[in-house]
């Protein structure tokens, strides 16, 4: 498995880790039965469609993000041959980190 492959499944396991999270903290605070989730009409399908759908979302995103990655670490190495693959690191785990801060700023 090579590593855009690997941080695709790692967000599907954080994403469905989340919903677990999330849907078992409802079951118990509500205390409804497992079945509230599953629809009757299609014995659970959609649900699972619903899960299937999201998780292949949230691969796709993983392993978008890790090419973008490995792209812009690549295009550092070519133009910065002197900086050492921790400061490359940090410069891209900065650089992410503007553009989340970017996008959810609300000014």
């Amino acid at each position: 498995m090579n590593k855009n492959t690997k941080m695709g499944a790692l967000f599907v396991g954080i994403w469905n880790l989340f919903l677990l999270i999330l849907f078992g903290t409802y079951l118990i605070a509500t205390k409804r039965p497992f079945e509230y989730f599953i629809d009757e009409e299609t014995n659970g399908m959609i649900s699972l469609a619903f899960l299937i759908l999201w998780s292949a979302i949230w691969f796709a995103i993983g392993k978008h993000i890790s090419k973008d990655i490995e792209a812009k670490k690549h295009f550092f190495k070519e133009q910065y041959p002197l900086i050492g693959n921790e400061e490359i690191n940090k410069i891209i785990r900065n650089i992410y980190f503007l553009k989340l801060k970017a996008m959810l700023q609300m000014d």
